[in-house]
């Protein structure tokens, strides 16, 4: 193989041009191999550190569900849509009830132009009256200068 001249190198003998290209293909090669080492050290060390994360959570969410002096909710006697429309009547919500329907899997309640105080209260309601809120779609609607609120719930009786 033939060897270009450059300009440069004309004053570094020949004979040693070879064994030094040789050297930096071999530090080069021995970085990328280095970079490459310390990078699959750090994924592996975010991957622990991430699976860490998940059993702590998932230790504190047994623990939460074993503890025995958690609230009971009470246990459902009416019709959840009888509760719910009962709810929306006490709280003054008839205004804002968009649908209520029954589904396989609960309630799908519709309401709309609902500020954020009324809402919340509206979902510790319904917690009380032994109801949880299984999918919620909340979108912010401005109205009239505020910031309103139109939900999509579904509702199911508490477990």
């Amino acid at each position: 193989m033939k060897l270009p001249q450059l300009a440069a190198l004309s004053a570094v003998p020949r004979e040693l041009v070879k064994p030094a290209l040789a050297a930096f293909c071999a530090v080069s090669l021995w970085a990328v191999g280095l970079s490459v080492w310390a990078g699959n050290s750090s994924l592996d060390s975010s991957i622990a550190l991430h699976q860490r994360r998940m059993d702590q959570l998932v230790d504190v969410v047994y623990r939460y569900r074993s503890l025995s002096d958690r609230e009971k909710r009470p246990a459902l006697t009416e019709d959840p849509i009888v509760v719910v429309s009962s709810l929306i009547g006490t709280m003054g919500l008839k205004d804002n009830l968009v649908q209520i329907s029954s589904m396989s899997r609960g309630l799908n309640v519709q309401l709309g132009r609902m500020y954020m105080e009324k809402t919340l209260d509206f979902l510790a309601e319904l917690e009380k009256r032994g109801l949880s809120v299984e999918s919620a779609e909340v979108r912010a609607v401005p109205e009239g200068g505020a910031r309103m609120l139109s939900l999509t719930l579904v509702v199911t009786v508490a477990s």
